[in-house]
């Protein structure tokens, strides 16, 4: 049934290195550094950067930190859980990575409900991109740039050699200065706290160590974004918009600034590097564009917002389809059916096979207008895109409000049969198991959701329902067992 699959696992570790873990997870987001761009297509060969950074932490201790960095994010709302912008960034992502020989190991990619603009990587392969940078990139290249950059920060396990360093202090220390210099952007409050009791001059010599791992990460990154078929003027071109966007800011300037100051002979040294490298003709592509459309609706705290802001774009260009888009998604979540869908309708002439708007228009449909259009809409679309993340969960959303369980929990076990499941998605086969009468399935999927967003009490009590429902079978009644005994045991672990 996979209920122990996916974000629904877990790892601990021991003696000190269990003590060291729980040190860095109090700060709930670990940052490191910011971006650069892109250009060709071969893959990078990365650096060996020796063994003594990999002592510090093993790979299932690095996944495990991942993993509860990503539960502290949810808990706090600071992820954007959109299954689309997800699968764009997911997509984007593996073209770089896939540029990245060596890279040796997997990556997740998460998107920060923050309008910062900014960007940062973790252990464990874990990259978080700001909704500020998305909005602020003027190219996907841009964007590509920034993930780049972080991806060498990864690769050159940077977090982990300012671990090794910062350890050489006690453990309180070590991990405040972790605190303050990694996650004090993030959030003003958690980085006075953090450095409180820290001498200054020790937070000094963390900068400055840190900016020694932001020029190899540019350097890394730079190439990177070559391999990947980008221009790698991108990312010298991206910090030049920025410290203009900053003249403009006062005081505050951009977070990238803030966070990496990008010093006269760093932007010289990527615009040297890129210009050695050979020119590369993009092919401009609608999907940064449609991505960005999307963020700035669903992080609009005023819904007249957006309304106003594509009106305004379409004024000056008629033609151009992310800011129609962009309306037909403000005027859906204004609850204007009708307006979302001519717009919509424009679109779909133009691009019938495009499945962002296919998608929309559906989501409209089941939403606020004619639900079984929608449903049909969904049942003629999944074929074209079969296995298709942002559909299927569209699509089994859709089934669940038109009453259709049954058929909406099938479509969901075949398509979680191969694919990592977090939260969101366990709860969603939660919701369909339970309403289409399969109740201790139910409570075992919300146990991994609980866990997955670092709920384990509530977890284990999820467990315990599902247990002490009548007629288990054999098989299901073991695994609601196995993953009693390894929660309660994780559970053990961590008060030790």
């Amino acid at each position: 049934m996979g209920m122990a699959g996916g974000t629904g696992s877990g790892e601990t570790v021991t003696g000190m290195r269990r003590v060291r873990r729980r040190a860095l997870i109090a700060a709930p987001l670990v940052l490191a550094g910011l971006a650069f761009p892109s250009a060709g297509a071969a893959q990078v060969r990365l650096p060996d950067i020796g063994d003594s950074s990999a002592a510090v932490w093993s790979v299932a201790e690095e996944k495990a930190l991942a993993d509860e960095l990503v539960r502290n994010l949810r808990r706090a709302g600071r992820l954007l859980d959109d299954p689309e912008l997800l699968e764009y960034l997911d997509a984007l992502g593996a073209r770089l990575v896939a540029a990245a020989e060596g890279a040796g190991q997997r990556f997740r990619f998460v998107l920060v409900r923050d309008s910062a603009i900014n960007a940062f990587a973790a252990p464990g392969g874990l990259i978080g991109i700001h909704a500020g940078l998305l909005l602020a990139a003027r190219s996907e290249g841009e964007v590509a740039a920034v993930i780049a950059h972080e991806i060498a920060h990864v690769t050159q396990r940077h977090l982990a050699r300012a671990y090794e360093d910062a350890s050489k202090s006690s453990l309180p220390t070590a991990a405040a200065i972790l605190a303050a210099v990694l996650l004090g952007s993030q959030d003003p409050q958690l980085g006075s706290a953090a450095v409180a009791g820290v001498a200054a001059g020790a937070v000094q010599r963390k900068i400055n160590f840190t900016r020694d791992n932001e020029r190899e990460a540019d350097r890394i990154g730079i190439q990177i974004l070559a391999g990947a078929g980008f221009d790698p003027g991108h990312m010298h071109r991206f910090f030049e918009h920025l410290q203009r966007a900053g003249r403009y800011y006062g005081t505050q300037l951009p977070e990238f600034l803030l966070t990496h100051p990008v010093t006269s002979d760093r932007l010289a040294e990527a615009k040297d590097r890129a210009a050695a490298m050979p020119a590369v003709g993009e092919r401009a592509l609608p999907e940064f564009e449609l991505a960005q459309a999307r963020v700035r609706v669903l992080t609009a705290e005023d819904p007249a917002q957006p309304l106003g802001y594509f009106r305004g774009e379409l004024a000056r260009d008629e033609g151009a389809d992310a800011s129609r888009y962009g309306l037909a998604l403000a005027l859906a979540r204004a609850k204007d059916a009708p307006g979302a869908r001519r717009e919509l309708g424009r679109l779909l002439e133009r691009d019938p096979d495009r499945l962002a708007y296919r998608l929309a228009l559906a989501r409209v449909e089941v939403g606020i207008g004619d639900r079984e259009r929608g449903l049909a809409m969904f049942a003629e679309t999944l074929p074209l895109f079969p296995g298709n993340h942002p559909l299927t969960v569209e699509y089994v959303q859709a089934l669940l409000q038109s009453g259709k369980a049954a058929e909406a929990r099938g479509l969901l076990l075949e398509h979680t049969r191969d694919r990592e499941v977090g939260p969101a998605l366990y709860q969603l086969l939660a919701r369909a198991s339970g309403e289409a009468g399969f109740v201790a399935e139910a409570h075992g999927y919300m146990a991994e959701s609980y866990y997955g967003l670092g709920h384990l009490g509530e977890a284990l009590r999820q467990l315990e329902l599902a247990l002490a429902r009548p007629g288990l079978d054999f098989y299901l009644e073991s695994r609601l067992q196995s993953r009693r005994a390894e929660l309660r045991e994780e559970m053990k672990a961590a008060k030790q």
